[in-house]
């Protein structure tokens, strides 16, 4: 505040500069000019996605058009067997077995603070991407993957009418699932997309990848099942 009206008070012409009453009435305007500036200058910290929490990322979101609650957002439990293909397979004492012509197998979810950035920059990528794989401008669909995933994934062309997003086992699976059920993944239409978690430094392949590991030593990537999109 003193820095900020001494660099203001520090203008005043000489004819001025010794009039108790002219500093004052500057100092008054200055003051309540600082209020305002100090509003703004925060509403730039408090509206940054990056650090937002609360009620200013539900503003954001509204904004782009994501909210809170996603419907069937969330896997039911059922019981299920490790290494199975449910997510969260559960004992015969914490959940029950899946009916093919019961409800529907998902519930709502309520996004966290991360889960919510997570979504508007998926929206606003979404909304701004071109549908090439490559592009000049900073609008293609490698680079809106990298910047969604902090650059812990690469899209892939398949040649075949799909693509293959390889994603950083860093990223977690549910958070990928939701993002996929609201369909924000950026892609070109008509064409498929297939996910694989992968573990960086220890994924199995072949002797043209010089970062893959052999048989024995790497593990092969995770296909993440999602429905045509």
């Amino acid at each position: 505040m003193n820095e900020f009206l001494k660099q203001y008070l520090d203008l005043i012409i000489t004819q001025y500069s010794d009039k108790s009453k002219a500093r004052s009435e500057i100092e008054i305007i200055i003051k309540n000019s600082y209020v305002l500036f100090a509003f703004l200058k925060l509403f730039k910290v408090e509206f940054d996605l990056d650090t937002a929490t609360g009620d200013r990322l539900d503003i954001l979101g509204r904004i782009v058009g994501i909210t809170r609650i996603v419907e069937e957002g969330l896997a039911k439990s059922y019981f299920g067997w490790k290494n199975g293909i449910s997510l969260s397979p559960r004992t015969f004492d914490q959940a029950p077995l899946f009916n093919i012509f019961g409800s529907s197998p998902y519930t709502p979810t309520e996004l966290s603070d991360s889960q919510m950035r997570f979504f508007i920059r998926a929206k606003a990528i979404k909304n701004s991407t071109v549908a090439y794989l490559s592009h000049d401008e900073k609008s293609d669909l490698q680079f809106a993957i990298q910047y969604l995933f902090r650059s812990k994934a690469i899209m892939l062309d398949n040649y075949n009418m799909s693509m293959s997003i390889y994603i950083d086992d860093i990223i977690p699976t549910g958070d990928i699932i939701l993002l996929l059920g609201q369909n924000l993944i950026p892609k070109p239409q008509g064409v498929r997309i297939l996910l694989k978690k992968i573990q960086p430094a220890n994924t199995f392949g072949f002797a043209s990848n010089p970062l893959s590991k052999t048989f024995g030593q790497g593990k092969f990537a995770q296909l993440i099942f999602i429905p045509e999109i």
